[in-house]
């Protein structure tokens, strides 16, 4: 297990505190994330996300990892916290030696649109139907 903390400046000039860690369970790696805007006093999370290298889901190609989830407090969203996670996320997933990343998205019609272009813009591939996104490293 390997922990590491990052200090991260937003689009908005907030400064961020993302505490990452890298758990192993057997061939399984994770790496999670927390977060919270470091002026504030109330240190609850307010984003985090978990990525993995298995990829023993339906419909996620051989050799890819899996996005679990990404999620920031609405009063934070708009200001390249996600993206700055996600990007991190696929990083770790090249070295790790993964050949693309996946994952699903939820089925809530109200942030459905918002999701899809969300990860469209990050490069990832979301089907009509908006379940299971991919995105090739290759």
């Amino acid at each position: 297990m390997e922990k590491w903390t990052e200090i991260w400046q937003d689009s908005r000039g907030m400064r961020w505190e993302l505490e990452f860690e890298e758990v192993e369970e057997g061939e399984i790696v994770q790496l999670m994330c927390e977060g919270h805007p470091i002026k504030k006093s109330n240190r609850r999370y307010k984003c985090d996300m978990t990525v993995a290298t298995h990829d023993d889901f339906p419909g996620v190609p051989p050799n890819y990892g899996f996005l679990h989830h990404v999620s920031v407090h609405p009063d934070y969203q708009g200001a390249g916290l996600g993206t700055r996670l996600v990007r991190y996320a696929l990083e770790w997933l090249k070295s790790k030696g993964r050949k693309g990343c996946a994952g699903f998205l939820e089925q809530d019609e109200a942030t459905m649109d918002a999701r899809a272009k969300f990860f469209r813009r990050l490069g990832f591939i979301v089907p009509p139907s908006n379940t299971t996104i991919k995105k090739s490293f290759e």
